[in-house]
């Protein structure tokens, strides 16, 4: 989901994802990780789809990272890199990768968010956190603190979304989008969205929108095309055929 919205921000897409409403100016994006290997994630980027604008990915993995100490080579390289890019989207994969203090202490949010701000104070920030594994006993989970470390790293934000996985009821699995917190809108208005990863395993579909896109390209195809709508439909979208047979609305049995 990160990855696609860089790539939305990067070429200013105006379109619907996961529900939300993008509307924006081609904005430079640098996606900075230090959780994964480029080995593990390079195959995955190139799956991506066009078109890509300025985005930039900094491997942070092998060396390590540390924005709280300004004598780790990683402050240096991060520094430069706001000199030189000087991104509107910094994208941080993940946070607990990018200091080495207790992450359920406030001061520690607090430091590290100041860290990314005076790092690149230009940009906006979007911060990865992963879920704390769930404990056998459901007494001990505490909804409000389901991210590994402090509830203030929901709290210091902006916007606050949490991704969950779930069971399928025919089988397979999807994800749960919700908006947890939000500065920009009214709390009625945060819905949760189901989405659902494409066969090509980039790219993340919202099973509220995808069948209204689709059944509103469906007519559109182009002659050329007629003989495989599926294949222009899918093209336009960014998705796979079989998501499109998927999703397709039913043909009349009249329609010529």
């Amino acid at each position: 989901m990160a990855w696609e919205i860089a790539r939305a921000v990067s070429v200013g897409e105006s379109v619907t994802r996961f529900g939300l409403e993008v509307r924006c100016e081609p904005a430079s994006v640098l996606y900075v990780e230090a959780e994964t290997a480029l080995r593990n994630t390079l195959p995955r980027l190139h799956a991506l789809q066009e078109p890509i604008g300025d985005w930039w990915y900094e491997d942070l993995y092998e060396g390590g990272a540390d924005i709280l100490n300004s004598r780790h080579p990683s402050y240096a390289r991060l520094a430069e890199l706001s000199r030189k890019l000087s991104p509107d989207l910094v994208i941080w994969s993940s946070v607990r990768r990018f200091h080495s203090e207790d992450m359920k202490t406030d001061d520690t949010v607090v430091a590290v968010y100041r860290a990314m701000v005076g790092l690149f104070p230009q940009a906006g920030h979007l911060c990865i956190a992963h879920d704390k594994k769930s404990s056998h006993d459901p007494e001990k989970d505490d909804p409000s603190e389901a991210f590994s470390g402090s509830n203030a790293w929901v709290q210091q934000a902006s916007v606050g979304l949490h991704i969950t996985g779930r069971a399928g009821t025919k089988g397979g699995t999807h994800a749960l989008l919700t908006i947890t917190k939000s500065q920009l809108g009214p709390s009625k208005e945060w819905t949760p969205y189901k989405l659902h990863l494409d066969p090509n395993s980039v790219t993340w579909h919202s099973t509220n929108t995808l069948p209204a896109r689709i059944a509103e390209l469906w007519p559109l195809a182009p002659s050329t095309a007629s003989t495989d709508r599926a294949e222009w439909v899918a093209g336009q979208l960014g998705v796979s055929r079989r998501t499109i047979y998927a999703y397709k609305p039913k043909e009349s049995s009249h329609e010529p």
